[in-house]
Parts: structure tokens; C-alpha cells; sequence
């Protein structure tokens, strides 16, 4: 099964419901236009929920895999995609048992001129200068805490940081509540806000690359602006 959203050249695959040579055929064509591409996995609820955006309203700045790296999806099989990506085995798991869709993007650029700003290295420094751009108030919360989340184990929290009780979820799930003054300082708070608002999940290293659950080191990875399926380049 493969369709095309809204007439434009991106393309989106139903991993889960396609033969792995028609994934790598569709791989294998986009690297053959010589263009620098980026690629981006779009999760919906169920086969028929449109595809508008590259992220949910809730991840403003979606991690998108890098051109030096996206040719390495060739030839590798659909588990073996999301362990190079750095997805959690248990939480595609999770996803797929609750009917989620998994799709595959791969673009050569932004066509709209409102999203100026290219993807960038999803390294710490370059995510603390997003922040710093985004919100001061939160960067002043984030950097103090910058050392000891780097190498503070995930699972070691005081609370759990994917499911964390609903009021400090709230103060963390968008730049705009992170950076209420009532809203404390906290390795804990610093790394769900991490979490919660940036999407970096447990697996999230810091260093540029993504990371499988045995630590492989996988795909070159990048954060961009929230961006329309239809402004992308093919």
C-alpha cells in the first residue's frame, strides 16, 4: 500500500503493511534524484487519520534523520529501520497494539519561506540554543541542570519520566508552562520538560546520532520546525 499526500513529491509508507522490497524501492528512488534528503517517521492513529503536518501540535521541533545517514535504511529490514532510527522496541510495541500507523517520509528541503530556519544537529548544545531562542525562562531553568541530566540514568528518577503524575506533566509538556515562574528547577523537571516538549526520549543521546537499545549507534539525527507535508520539497 502506498499513497501520496496531497499531490505532493513525499511520499508515505505503511511500514507494517508492505513488503520490505517496495520500502527499499521507494528508498532507493529518492536517493536517486542526487538531492540531499532527510527522512521523517509520522505516527497516526489508525489508516485513515490525515497526514497534514510532520509532528503532532505537541512536538514543535520533530527529529528528522540526516543525509549522511538516510542511505543506510537501504537493505535493512523494517525491525532493523527503527532500531537504526533509535525507536524503543517495547514502544513500537505498545504503538502498534494500539492500531498506530507508521509512515515514512523522505524530502529534499522546505518549499515555504515562513520556515526559514534548516534542519539542525540534535546535539545538547544545539538544543540548549533552540531553547534559549524559544524561551530564555526555560533555558534558565535547563542549563543548571544540564550535567547531571546528561549522566543521570533514565529509569533512576523519582518519578516515571514517560508517565509522570498529571500535574507535573502539565508543568512540563510545552515551552509555555516550563516557563511559568511557579514551575521549579530540577534535574527531574529539566529532563520530563526534555521529554514531554522536545521528545527526547529515553534512548536521546545528545551526540548527534541515534542509539538502539543494546547503545548501536544508528542515524544521524536533526531537529527542524513543525512543518506542512505540503511545503516540502520532493
Amino acid at each position: 500500500y502506498q499513497r501520496r499526500v496531497h499531490g505532493t513529491p513525499s511520499e508515505c509508507l505503511f511500514f507494517f503493511e508492505m513488503e520490505e522490497s517496495e520500502i527499499h524501492s521507494y528508498i532507493r528512488t529518492k536517493m536517486e534524484q542526487g538531492k540531499e534528503l532527510f527522512g521523517r517517521v509520522i505516527i497516526t492513529e489508525n489508516e485513515t487519520e490525515p497526514i497534514e503536518w510532520i509532528s503532532n501540535e505537541n512536538q514543535p521541533f520533530p527529529f528528522v534523520i540526516g543525509p549522511e545517514t538516510i542511505g543506510m535504511l537501504y537493505g535493512k529490514s523494517t525491525e532493523e529501520i527503527f532500531d537504526f532510527i533509535g525507536y524503543e522496541r517495547n514502544w513500537v510495541a505498545d504503538r502498534l497494539a494500539r492500531g498506530h500507523k507508521f509512515h515514512l517520509v523522505i524530502f529534499s528541503g522546505i518549499k515555504s519561506k515562513d520556515n526559514e530556519q534548516p534542519p539542525f544537529l540534535a546535539t545538547w548544545e544545539n538544543i540548549i540554543k533552540l531553547i534559549a531562542q524559544v524561551s530564555p525562562a526555560c533555558a534558565e531553568k535547563i542549563i543548571p541542570q544540564l550535567d547531571i541530566i546528561k549522566t543521570k540514568d533514565y529509569d533512576s528518577y523519582e518519578y516515571n519520566i514517560d508517565r509522570p503524575p498529571s500535574e507535573l506533566l502539565d508543568d512540563v509538556k510545552s515551552f509555555e508552562s516550563f516557563a511559568k515562574p511557579q514551575v521549579p528547577s530540577s534535574p527531574l523537571m529539566a529532563r520530563a520538560f526534555l521529554r514531554h516538549t522536545l521528545k527526547c526520549m529515553k534512548l536521546f543521546s545528545g551526540d548527534g546520532y541515534t542509539y538502539d537499545d543494546n547503545k548501536n549507534r544508528g542515524a544521524k539525527e536533526y531537529l527542524m520546525a513543525r512543518t506542512r507535508i505540503e511545503d516540502l520539497s520532493g
